[in-house]
């Protein structure tokens, strides 16, 4: 094990030759041989995801609009949901099972639409936790129609924690982006 100071914390390199790293929220399987950091007494590490996007429906945006806001079609294009219950107005308690890498756990959360100037903006705005961390978020959404297309336009900024935020921030990212991408191909075909 080596030591270095690091502001006013003391960082830890130790290198691991089994292949399990136990940490303070679960086990995070390594390769034989893989390096290890981590500040002494955090077991609570954070992250910030941010992505953009784009992708293009072929029917107009009220459509589009329709769809995306109904919370059955939701519930069956959101990956890893499991349920998905109105509590209030544009406000739903979710549950979901998500996996990245070897870190898989289920997340319960509350997800809430604000912000709508139909049919052409809104925000989705998420947060959960579970085994695994947590995970924090808005996800601003754009239509704009285009000769009878729909060009959806997404941004996103996260905080992801706990266990979850130790995989790194690209593939995190990648994840991420790969998921987004799922819903919208599942919105798709209910259009």
């Amino acid at each position: 094990m080596r030591q270095r100071a690091a502001g006013h914390h003391m960082l830890f390199f130790l290198r691991i030759d089994v292949m399990v790293f136990a940490c303070g929220w679960g086990t995070v399987p390594l390769a034989a041989g893989g390096i290890v950091c981590w500040r002494a007494g955090d077991t609570r590490r954070k992250s910030r995801v941010k992505i953009e996007g784009s992708y293009t429906f072929n029917a107009p945006r009220e459509k589009v609009w329709e769809v995306l806001l109904d919370p059955k079609v939701m519930a069956q294009c959101i990956p890893g949901c499991e349920g998905l219950n109105q509590i209030g107005p544009d406000q739903y308690e979710a549950t979901m099972k998500v996996g990245i890498a070897a870190v898989k756990g289920s997340y319960k959360g509350k997800v809430t639409i604000k912000d709508k100037q139909p049919p052409s903006h809104y925000v989705l705005s998420g947060e959960g936790a579970g085994g695994p961390g947590f995970m924090q978020g808005d996800v601003a959404i754009d239509l704009k129609e285009n000769n009878g297309q729909t060009v959806l336009t997404y941004s996103t900024d996260a905080k992801v924690g706990g266990l979850i935020a130790s995989i790194g921030q690209r593939m995190l990212g990648g994840v991420a982006k790969m998921m987004v991408d799922q819903f919208f191909k599942k919105i798709e075909s209910f259009i």
